[in-house]
């Protein structure tokens, strides 16, 4: 089983989540279910969207967006009241010249839709269908974020456009504009309009999913990748190593296989390793825990090492970088 959530990170790259098989035993991977505040954070402001939604279409409001920010609550126009007059914009400028909105559809469900052989399950936030006199249709899918960034990778377009396809296979194919919202007022971007993707249909992505086929790059790998820092971490994996990194203050994500259990366990006992030939102090972050390896007889064995860096100048062209370990392999 999985969702159109977790199919945006399988199309950026297929090999991201392991693909479900019958001695998995679990039927396939699922996102946890997640108690952090972020997420119950989320929840909440979906549900205001959706409880609002619902009064438009019991007090038969549909065909009149002007006036669905009446049915607002107090409450729900204290959290969502800027995300709901985005989507009256929208839907308003849609109506126009001659359409009427005939359908509207909050928490549009999809359960147990199979493609090659793999059962997707999902809740489409909000569907609206429109009519005009000649009999043309269109449709506006909306998908409530509670926050959205200036930079992103393509997961959510990905989850939209799959939504969309998910939608036409279950109602009927009509032209559809697609919308992310920033609900959260403190959302980076408000608004996006998603343009149709061109990525292959479910059947090849999730064909995709079955080979595990990596699909590496800089965008892709470390930060972003489920697999970063794991078990199961990609040998594909496109990640800088620590002299590649440059001096820039940002956190970067790093793999390392050119430093011996020696240098690790000097920055870990000693919180400090001065590399010569680099030209760099490598040092053990001070605000964040690390991972480290136990002394071993032989200290000069290499080790392949993910975590993250940041890199600053120091005096006389020398550099600092400061490192957090996340997962260390001693290579054989």
């Amino acid at each position: 089983m999985v969702g159109p959530s977790d199919l945006g990170k399988i199309a950026i790259c297929p090999a991201r989540i392991p693909f479900p098989t019958k001695s998995s035993g679990r039927g396939g991977h699922r996102d946890g279910s997640g108690g952090t505040a972020f997420t119950k954070e989320g929840t909440k402001l979906h549900k205001y969207a959706e409880n609002w939604m619902l009064r438009v279409i019991d007090k038969e409001l549909i065909d009149s967006p002007e006036i669905w920010m009446n049915e607002l609550s107090n409450e729900e126009k204290n959290r969502i009241g800027r995300a709901a007059k985005r989507l009256v914009r929208i839907v308003s400028n849609q109506k126009k010249p001659d359409f009427e909105i005939v359908y509207i559809k909050p928490e549009f469900e999809i359960r147990n839709k199979k493609i090659s052989s793999v059962n997707i399950n999902g809740d489409v936030d909000l569907i609206i269908e429109l009519r005009n006199t000649h009999g043309e249709e269109r449709r506006i899918i909306v998908d409530w974020k509670r926050t959205l960034k200036k930079k992103r990778t393509k997961e959510y377009d990905y989850q939209l456009n799959f939504y969309d396809e998910l939608v036409q296979q279950k109602r009927s194919k009509q032209d559809c504009v697609k919308y992310l919202i920033g609900v959260n007022e403190e959302s980076e971007k408000k608004i996006v309009k998603v343009e149709d993707s061109q990525l292959d249909s479910l059947e090849e992505v999730i064909q995709n999913w079955k080979g595990q086929k990596t699909n590496p790059s800089l965008q892709n790998c470390g930060l972003n990748c489920p697999r970063f820092a794991t078990e199961s971490r990609c040998e594909d994996a496109e990640l800088p190593s620590l002299i590649e990194i440059s001096s820039n203050y940002k956190r970067i994500a790093f793999r390392e296989k050119n430093l011996s259990i020696n240098v690790w366990n000097s920055i870990a006992t000693k919180g400090v390793y001065n590399h010569k030939e680099w030209g760099a102090t490598l040092t053990k972050s001070k605000t964040e825990n690390s991972v480290f390896v136990e002394n071993i007889e032989d200290e000069g064995a290499l080790c392949d090492v993910e975590g993250f860096a940041t890199v600053r100048t120091l005096p006389e062209m020398k550099k600092e970088i400061e490192i957090v370990i996340k997962s260390i392999i001693i290579q054989s």
